[in-house]
């Protein structure tokens, strides 16, 4: 057999993938660089859906609907994106990327509307990124509630003032 080791980015996900010959698949975790997702989203979903056919802890299967959710979403497939995030936030509602995904891929449908209660309880949740401002500028901005959008901007920025998309969205 052989091994494929992938680092993730924000160490969301510590897991390495073992592909073990005529023995079949021995799971030991997987971690993927986001950039394979966008590189080769075939090795991604495979992947994830090693983790998924095989019998291992929620956890472990939450980070596995993410990354298909990431995967779908990367390639605008918006029904199967907002699917993979519902049933990793079943697995674990605390989990704040799923949720920030999952808005924005409500944006990207043109929920906009309904997006802006998950992102409350992203902020709710994390306190110290300003990402989640950010998407709530987004959607308020899409929603065509410019005050409020610039608020959330300036909201991120207060809490990251290296927040570029923020200051882009700002004219600063």
């Amino acid at each position: 057999g052989f091994a494929r080791e992938y680092a993730t980015r924000d160490f969301r996900v510590a897991i390495s993938l073992v592909l073990a010959g005529e023995d079949g698949l021995a799971i030991h975790g997987f971690a993927v660089d986001l950039d394979l997702i966008f590189a080769v989203p075939a090795v991604a979903r495979q992947a994830a859906a090693a983790i998924l056919d095989a019998e291992t802890p929620d956890h472990l299967r939450e980070n596995a609907m993410y990354l298909q959710g990431q995967i779908a979403a990367a390639e605008k497939k918006w029904a199967e994106a907002e699917s993979a995030f519902v049933q990793a936030l079943a697995l674990d509602s605390t989990d704040v990327q799923s949720r920030l995904y999952l808005s924005r891929v409500l944006i990207e449908t043109g929920r906009a509307e309904q997006a802006l209660p998950l992102i409350e309880t992203v902020i709710a949740l994390d306190t110290t990124s300003s990402e989640p401002f950010r998407l709530q500028g987004r959607a308020y901005e899409v929603l065509g509630r410019f005050d409020e959008a610039i608020e959330s901007y300036k909201r991120a920025i207060v809490t990251n003032g290296d927040d570029v998309w923020s200051l882009n969205n700002l004219g600063s």
